[in-house]
């Protein structure tokens, strides 16, 4: 239940701070006065449309902040809270900051959520009734949907849903295969043909890289000879030179182990150059091993280039690199493997759609039987509601036709048959009501709702609208016995309805400070009396319209 409203600086509220009880609150004020907008603050705190406009002038910002006592027995919707890290606690704390740029800020116990987590979330806590609410009454999607939350099948139609989903998944991917058989020839022929195109080259992966290396090599063949040549002279001594490395390095290790017989501090420098004397050695055979490597080979720099070019060849037209050529390749032989086994696919997912197809039909049909047991029992609840609303010819029943096709909501199109007066013929709820009528109507539905609505908050805005006399007195007390299983809110012009609440808001407009302001009090057994006094259409000093208000207090209980 909601147990307060913080306003601030919303349109005319400049701050209002109100406390709420369980049962019933009605709110009345004069046209103008501030009803509307404390009804849209409370939509705004529950996710509702904002507009910058509401902000006021002087301030930067608005501000509603609403507080709720959470029915521990009622936490089949608390998955919302848990998907946000919001702690589920007994308490929740709702806040929604509007900004003149039309930025909000949400929050949820703290933790900033944004506008439709909030939403969600307010919409498992309010249920907020208004002239809209009716207007969908009229609406065949929206009865479906009434009906379905009556009877409690929403796991069935879960269920349906998925079924749907899946027929129409198996569906699609059927009706793109045939689509392909027109263009399956063409296609497998060009996925061949780059098959073929592929294997014929059968690129290796790194091979790009090698050939560079080699064809670098080839084209500085010549240049590469005369280098090791030059290099072997160097290193052995050749007509040029007077000697090699090699040559002197060997005569300086024979010096200095003649030298060692003299003094052996000369051992660590013979060493260094012993290992010097091998590794030259070494050298001379790897280069003597390169120079012979050198052999010119005519065709193989022809040989490479023509290799280099098919590689790019493919690259240019399958992939920026081999491995790419390559995925590319695997990719099109598992898609030539199923245009080769095209009508074998086809008939396969023919043979999947009409299983799908007969699963759907059993979960429409269960939920189709399931919808018209609840029908005749929605219908006789409400007829019974409506009776006790002063309209004891009232016929209300809930029809249901099969439709050819199956949606992802079933195969039903229901349509509420209503009659306000003994001899008048059903016809469809939109071309017999008036708007008491509908009010009462949808007074019957929510009464009977009650116990299956998760929402723990009903706000009526105006549902006496249209209703009169008796009818009004009879409205008054089917609220009263919907506020002793939840709680609710009402904003009504009515003295009756005003007369059976518990508690009573009175909103005003005042002058302060050179601008006009809502304000809102809780009104004592005194100040309802004079507000109802208003209501009944009195001015404060008659005291026959005062009598008039204590007796309808009295008849409500209420004094």
């Amino acid at each position: 239940m909601l147990v307060s409203l913080t306003v601030e600086h919303l349109a005319l509220i400049e701050k209002m701070e109100l406390s709420f009880q369980e049962g019933m609150t009605v709110i009345t004020g004069e046209t103008g006065a501030g009803k509307s907008i404390l009804l849209s603050a409370i939509a705004l705190v529950l996710g509702g449309r904002a507009s910058s406009d509401w902000v006021a002038k002087d301030s930067p910002e608005a501000y509603v902040e609403a507080v709720f006592h959470l029915n521990p027995s009622h936490r089949d919707w608390t998955g919302i809270l848990e998907e946000w890290d919001i702690p589920i606690e007994d308490e929740l704390i709702l806040t929604r900051r509007l900004f003149h740029n039309g930025r909000s800020v949400c929050r949820c116990n703290g933790r900033n959520i944004t506008v439709s987590a909030l939403r969600e979330i307010g919409s498992q806590l309010v249920l907020q009734n208004s002239q809209h609410e009716q207007q969908a009454l009229m609406e065949a999607q929206h009865q479906l949907t009434l009906l379905t939350r009556f009877a409690h099948l929403e796991e069935d139609l879960t269920r349906l849903k998925n079924a749907f989903n899946r027929w129409k998944e198996v569906r699609d991917k059927r009706l793109e295969l045939s689509q392909k058989s027109l263009e399956r020839l063409s296609r497998l022929d060009l996925l061949q043909f780059q098959m073929q195109e592929i294997d014929a080259v059968s690129p290796i992966s790194g091979e790009e890289e090698s050939l560079f290396e080699e064809r670098m090599k080839l084209q500085s063949l010549d240049k590469l000879k005369s280098l090791s040549e030059e290099v072997d002279s160097l290193l052995k001594g050749k007509e040029g030179y007077s000697t090699g490395v090699l040559t002197d390095l060997a005569k300086a290790v024979q010096r200095l182990e003649n030298g060692l017989r003299m003094d052996g501090q000369l051992q660590e420098t013979l060493d260094f150059l012993q290992t010097a004397l091998i590794h030259v050695e070494e050298a001379g055979h790897a280069l003597d091993a390169y120079q012979n490597s050198l052999e010119f080979q005519p065709n193989r720099l022809a040989d490479v280039e023509d290799r280099l070019i098919q590689l790019r060849g493919l690259m240019r037209k399958y992939g920026t690199s081999i491995d790419e050529i390559w995925a590319y390749r695997n990719r099109i032989e598992e898609e030539v493997k199923q245009l080769e086994n095209f009508d074998e696919n086809l008939a396969s997912l023919e043979r999947e759609e009409e299983q799908a197809w007969h699963d759907l039909k059993i979960e429409a049909d269960l939920l189709s039987n399931k919808r018209k047991q609840a029908a005749d029992k929605l219908a006789s609840e409400v007829t019974v509601i409506l009776k006790e609303l002063d309209m004891p010819s009232a016929q209300f029943i809930v029809n249901i036709r099969k439709k050819e096709i199956v949606g992802a909501d079933g195969q039903d199109e229901v349509s509420i048959l209503f009659s306000a007066n003994s001899g008048e013929d059903l016809k469809p709820l939109v071309k017999v009501a008036s708007g008491g009528e509908l009010s009462r109507v949808l007074l019957a539905l929510q009464t009977v709702f009650a116990e299956v609505e998760p929402a723990e908050l009903l706000i009526f805005d105006e549902i006496d609208t249209g209703v009169s006399g008796y009818a009004v007195d009879k409205m008054a007390r089917q609220l009263q016995e919907l506020a002793r299983h939840k709680q609710v809110i009402c904003v009504t012009h009515s003295p009756q309805i005003a007369a059976s609440s518990g508690q009573h808001l009175l909103i005003e407009k005042r002058q302060f400070e050179n601008r006009t302001i809502s304000v809102a009090s809780i009104l004592s057994i005194e100040g309802r009396i004079q507000e109802l006094g208003r209501l009944l259409g009195s001015s404060l000093a008659d005291n026959t319209a005062q009598e008039h208000a204590k007796a309808l207090l009295q008849s409500y209980d209420k004094v």
